[in-house]
């Protein structure tokens, strides 16, 4: 990330680092705009929920920074997570 994405967003060193691991993450798992989730038969969402949960855990600090609604998109997030973790053992 350049220099003066990190201080529109005000991140610390340490979340500099969180960030750059997300997107090294992202890239692992192949997540490219507008690629996610495309048209998943039921029995692969699982499958699918476990390839981005990592990323979801990085991203969710950076989420909840969102100005106005972060806090209640990071919250709602990581509700279906919960739900995604006792549906998908």
């Amino acid at each position: 990330m350049n220099q003066e994405k990190q201080n529109n967003l005000n991140l610390t060193a340490d979340e500099m680092k969180q960030f750059d691991k997300l997107e090294d993450e992202l890239k692992k798992a192949g997540v490219a705009a507008g690629g996610a989730g495309a048209s998943l038969a039921p029995g692969d969402l699982c499958k699918q929920y476990k390839k981005v949960r990592g990323i979801l855990l990085i991203a969710l600090p950076f989420i909840k920074k969102i100005p106005t609604v972060g806090k209640t998109v990071g919250t709602a997030i990581e509700l279906l997570m919960g739900i995604a973790d006792t549906a998908c053992p």
